[in-house]
């Protein structure tokens, strides 16, 4: 198994003993991952977030749950190695949700209802770009629509790629309203 930290976030002790548990009772689930809190650094306010599991055994519901629900901290939850080896970790905007996606396109995500996460940040939580001053959506969308079209029925495919769209075209618009 493997799981990526940052810095600023922590494990609360039952996590890892619970996630290996889950991962070893489930040969079929690639990454266990749980609800979380975030916590200001700085003024101390935490607040729960609530993640929607992707344990279904259809790999179309996986993912249409993931777009519904694209959590980027899933990439600090705990990995089965094998699927691990399966997919590719990129540099470019929303990459760990690609990351993320490809895992759920072969198997489970278990998220476990309870707090096992506490992600760290410093002042107030602003999306950025990991590769320019602007955050850029297309190599992600590119990205999302090949691994859904190189794995899926035409049909499950093309739904998948226009509720994405629809969804990032949604957030985009979100994060005009606050800024």
């Amino acid at each position: 198994y493997f799981i990526w930290l940052a810095s600023d976030d922590r494990l609360l002790p039952s996590f890892l003993e619970r996630a290996v548990e889950t991962l070893d009772a489930d040969p079929e689930c690639g990454l266990v991952f749980c609800d979380y809190v975030v916590r200001n650094l700085e003024s101390h306010e935490e607040s729960a977030v609530y993640v929607s599991s992707a344990n279904s055994s259809n790999a179309f519901v996986r993912c249409l749950i993931r777009i519904v629900d694209m959590c980027p901290s899933l990439i600090y939850g705990m990995f089965r190695r094998s699927s691990m080896n399966e997919a590719i970790l990129e540099n470019f905007d929303f990459a760990d949700i690609h990351y993320v996606m490809q895992i759920a396109i072969k198997n489970r995500i278990k998220i476990l209802c309870e707090p096992g996460y506490v992600a760290g940040v410093k002042g107030n939580r602003i999306p950025y770009s990991l590769t320019g001053k602007k955050i850029n959506r297309t190599a992600f969308l590119k990205k999302e629509i090949s691994l859904f079209f190189s794995n899926m029925s035409f049909i499950y495919a093309g739904f998948l790629s226009a509720l994405l769209i629809l969804m990032m075209t949604k957030n985009c618009l979100m994060l005009k309203e606050i800024s």
